[in-house]
């Protein structure tokens, strides 16, 4: 199953499993990546979560609020390379020479430089600002492939503001004279740039996500039982006298697995959890 494919009414439950443990857990926004969280915080989040609430809290939710202010600044304080080129022009326009117009000027007739430049033209440098950059090709790629999923869904309305102006940029001169099916070569920028990185790492993130989608599906319905498994901890956290002292706890949100370090009650909830029905 494909990324867009989860967005479809019947992938409905997988989605909102994915958004259950993501919203549950720690998201830094800084460093754009879920940190690990102890078992009370954990239980905590499960407690205030709203099963109601229309928001799907996927990966794609957390790469836009990871880069929603760089994709704004980027838009307009686009990434531009000078390059340079020769070009034989009118001598009046001409402002910049080097080697290549010398030798171009030596092989002209004429034995004086009046003689070699009676025709009025010269090779010179002219240099221009260019856009199609590997970077820029990378952004552009991001925003069409986040302007696909935001147009199968309808959860995302705190960023409206963001994908009127994607589009916008997305139908520019500017971003029209980016080539995105040209060669892309990961370069120092995207790996070092303080806003080109994050939507490096935002680019191969949400590659990624195709593969984790069809992780999930494949271990559904197994969720709906960690989900129930951790309702009932948060219950017995938060409702009952007896506390459950906070534990460590590991999130694997690859292959969806929250493992207890230690155990947390004198209670079997595993057995009791592996006898609901599928």
């Amino acid at each position: 199953m494909e990324l867009l494919e989860l967005y479809k009414e019947e992938n409905r439950d997988i989605l909102y499993s994915m958004s259950w443990l993501n919203k549950n857990s720690i998201f830094d926004k800084s460093i754009g990546s879920f940190q690990d969280i102890d078992l009370f915080t954990f239980l905590e989040n499960v407690n205030q979560f709203d099963y109601k609430k229309n928001t799907f809290y996927d990966d794609v939710y957390y790469i836009l609020e990871y880069t929603q202010d760089t994709i704004l600044y980027l838009i307009k304080n686009i990434n531009k390379e000078i390059k340079r080129e020769h070009r034989v022009m009118p001598i009046s326009q001409a402002k910049e020479f080097d080697r290549t117009s010398i030798l171009w000027l030596s092989r002209k007739n004429g034995r004086t430089l009046k003689e070699k430049l009676s025709g009025g033209k010269i090779k010179a440098v002219q240099r221009y600002s260019n856009i199609d950059t590997y970077e820029n090709r990378i952004f552009k790629i991001l925003l069409k492939k986040l302007v696909l999923v935001y147009e199968e869904r309808d959860d995302l309305k705190e960023f409206e503001h963001l994908f009127i102006k994607i589009r916008k940029w997305l139908k520019s001169d500017e971003a029209k004279s980016i080539d995105e099916y040209k060669k892309i070569v990961y370069n120092n920028i995207l790996l070092h740039h303080k806003h080109y990185s994050k939507i490096f790492k935002s680019y191969k993130w949400f590659n990624s996500l195709n593969e984790k989608v069809n992780v999930y599906a494949d271990i559904f319905p197994e969720q709906i039982r960690t989900i129930i498994k951790f309702e009932i901890l948060s219950q017995l956290q938060f409702l009952t006298s007896e506390y459950i002292l906070p534990k460590n706890i590991t999130i694997d949100f690859f292959e969806y697995k929250i493992l207890l370090k230690e155990p947390t009650i004198n209670l079997k909830i595993d057995d009791i959890i592996s006898k609901i029905n599928k």
